[in-house]
């Protein structure tokens, strides 16, 4: 192998990602695009898969790996999403960064409200 370009196809990679997500039946449904900062391609396709997705119940966050030309498409596609944005310069951060996004993603399917419960019975 050589050194060589190509970055992430970001609108194939979300229709991917998106599908099997809502094929899920599951009460989170959030994605995690990583991707480079500065070799995001196809951004202008990508931007209405995020907004159709959120109307459907999946949420974007993205982390992007170096600033970029492509960083302000990446963060508004996370704002587009409902998500959160992570721009990671040195790339030793990354597991942290994925480990604090699962944990957020995780706490904001908690519902915490009051309510009444029912009649009890109790076995004696």
């Amino acid at each position: 192998m050589s050194v060589g370009g190509g970055g992430i196809i970001v609108p194939i990679t979300l229709q991917a990602g998106y599908a099997a997500l809502a094929a899920e039946t599951v009460n989170l449904k959030h994605m995690l695009l990583f991707a480079d900062g500065d070799d995001a391609e196809d951004m202008p396709r990508a931007l209405p898969l995020t907004v159709a997705a959120k109307a459907k119940g999946i949420t974007t966050s993205v982390v992007a790996l170096g600033n970029g030309h492509d960083v302000q498409d990446l963060e508004t596609m996370s704002k587009l999403g409902g998500g959160r944005f992570y721009l990671i310069e040195d790339a030793s951060r990354l597991p942290a960064v994925f480990a604090q996004e699962t944990v957020l993603a995780a706490r904001s399917s908690i519902v915490e409200e009051p309510f009444m419960s029912g009649s009890v019975s109790r076995r004696q």
